[in-house]
């Protein structure tokens, strides 16, 4: 056999493990560099999304001697409170990293510094997790052309930006780790249990990502029916199993073990998990039949598993929202652009649609290049999967977005890099045209890093005021009351003030949401009856806020004077307060 070429040398130690992970440390560190320059100086002085200053929110009380499983929130909706659907794990960890810097800093400057710092802390794993699933898929050369799209499109890297405390960046690493480790055609049980353990995780983050958790679960069970991998489906069932069952213990008041949810990690989702992780480990431990019987066995027991969800929570099959106001949807939702259709984006807003849709087109171009060059091999299959579900999931909605990128992005790195090696010997080539035609080139200038929160074009204001902590002070040092307020101002007014607040952007509020947007938009007198019956002190409003057509807000902002409102702000402020009277 004759000695290796240089070229093959260097290719085989580019997908090494070692290579991956410099060169995913590589990326890391200047996407870290370009997020800290521009983004850190914004921290310090605002909070941009209301989920960011909510999470801070938890994590202050958490600090502040507030037990683990207290977590009811009783400075919104009062006296009832809110249970948000989110995990106290997030809350424990980002609190546990303050702590560790409030041993050498100040309390203030170590907040400050763990909110820029978290986020940071998942763009290695994501990115070595993006650039393995690329090798699975395409081979090693794949690896160079998954780096050079993720250096250059940086908005793929917008959930883990300094300041982004929320739970989407956690969600989207352990997808990616799950991913990364089914896309391999063969796995130790080791991976396997790792890969059970990142989906664990992933659920008890949150349950956005759960299609995505769905298909590597699924292709665990085609790894068995297919290719008669018992030990890794057997790794992965029991982990899977074992570790939903200890994370929902572990977060999850004692008191609501046994209350079933749609949006969140609880008993119907732990039951479900437990037949299935079990089950599949079951059959694959046992069953010595022919393949079409361990197929029936399958599908026996994704029904099995099926039926203990729904059949503990009926309502769950209208997904995570089953259980909210419905007239939520009219008021909100439909106008929430996280929610909204990818249709609805592209007739209201075609900048926000133009880089989703073209990664899309690229995703079910390379799901179709890489089944044709490898079919029936297990990377083909998990592909082909996501594709089917990721994209349908953000048509539907546009929070999706993220996990279509980071699955479409090294899809279209490994596909690019097996046809255009067919046409041309230039490996520069090879790298210049998929950059050329990916997403970030093609809608980079229809788009801007800066986040969003409330949006109004017509505002003399910007929206950035909205979320600035300088607009705050007025309302900070006012007699601590209760606040009515556009939804989306609730996490901020908590996370700047004293005061407690009617409602927030969540939907466990929805009742509640709708009582204030009904009393918002009432006449005059019907607006001070509501406001007398919520027990009001303060209203409070931003210039920059969702428009009201009519009525009570509506008039406040065209600066009608009302004898039972006193205004506390200059009318040139973007966070305008008023007093409520006895009057």
């Amino acid at each position: 056999m004759g000695k290796p070429s240089n070229s093959t040398t260097s290719q085989q130690e580019l997908g090494s493990p070692i290579a991956i992970w410099v060169v995913a440390f590589t990326i890391t560190i200047i996407e870290g560099a370009i997020f800290l320059l521009r983004f850190s100086r914004g921290v310090a002085f605002s909070i941009a999304d209301p989920d960011d200053a909510m999470r801070l929110v938890q994590v202050r009380e958490l600090l502040g001697g507030k037990g683990w499983y207290d977590q009811l929130t009783l400075r919104i909706n009062p006296p009832a409170g809110l249970y948000i659907h989110w995990s106290r794990l997030v809350d424990g960890a980002e609190a546990g990293l303050i702590w560790i810097f409030q041993q050498f800093i100040s309390n203030g400057s170590a907040e400050l510094v763990a909110r820029d710092v978290w986020p940071l802390l998942w763009i290695l794993p994501v990115t070595a997790s993006a650039l393995f699933f690329a090798r699975n898929l395409g081979g090693r050369f794949s690896v160079v052309i998954c780096a050079a799209l993720l250096l250059i499109d940086i908005l793929v890297f917008r959930q883990f930006r300094p300041g982004r405390l929320d739970h989407h960046n956690i969600q989207i690493t352990f997808a990616m780790i799950a991913i990364a480790i089914a896309s391999l055609p063969n796995l130790s049980w080791r991976l396997a249990s790792l890969a059970g353990f990142a989906t664990a995780c992933g659920l008890a983050v949150g349950l956005e990502a759960l299609p995505v958790q769905a298909i590597v679960g699924i292709s665990f069970a085609i790894r068995l029916l297919l290719f008669n991998q018992k030990e890794a489906a057997i790794s992965y069932g029991l982990s899977l199993a074992g570790f939903t069952t200890v994370l929902f213990l572990i977060q999850t008041p004692p008191s609501r073990w046994l209350l079933p949810f749609c949006d969140a990690l609880a008993i119907n989702l732990v039951a479900g998990v437990g037949i299935l992780g079990i089950g599949l480990a079951g059959i694959a431990a046992s069953a010595k039949g022919t393949r079409g019987v361990k197929g029936l066995l399958l599908v026996a027991l994704a029904l099995l598993g099926m039926g203990a969800y729904l059949g503990i929570h009926p309502t769950c099959i209208a997904g995570g929202f089953a259980d909210i106001d419905p007239r939520l949807q009219s008021i909100w939702l439909d106008t929430d652009i996280e929610a909204l259709p990818l249709t609805k984006t592209f007739f209201h807003n075609p900048a926000l649609a133009v880089r989703p849709i073209a990664m899309i087109i690229e995703l079910l171009l390379a799901a179709t290049i890489i089944w044709s060059a490898h079919r029936r091999s297990m990377p083909a299959i998990l592909i082909a999967l996501l594709a089917i579900v990721v994209v349908p999931v953000a048509i539907r909605y546009m929070k999706s977005e993220d996990y279509l990128f980071w699955v479409g992005l090294p899809a279209f790195a490994s596909a690019a890099g097996t046809a255009i090696s067919r046409f041309s010997n230039s490996r520069l080539v090879a790298v210049l045209l998929p950059i050329a035609i990916a997403p970030a080139s093609l809608a980079m200038a229809a788009l801007d890093l800066q986040p969003r929160s409330v949006d109004n074009n017509r505002s003399p204001v910007p929206v950035a005021d909205c979320a600035s902590a300088a607009s705050y002070q007025r309302l900070a040092h006012l007699k601590p009351g209760l606040v009515m307020a556009d939804i989306y101002l609730g996490p901020q007014i908590l996370a700047y003030t004293g005061h407690t607040v009617l409602t927030a952007p969540y939907h466990r509020l929805s009742t509640q949401i709708v009582h204030v947007y009904e009393a918002q938009r009432a006449v005059p007198d019907q607006a001070r009856s509501a406001v007398r019956q919520m027990h009001v002190d303060y209203i409070v409003d931003c210039k920059a806020s969702r428009d009201v057509d009519s009525g009570f807000f509506h008039d406040l902002r065209q600066g009608v004077e009302f004898s039972w409102l006193t205004r506390l702000t200059r009318p040139e402020d973007a966070i305008q307060v008023w007093h409520v009277g006895d009057s």
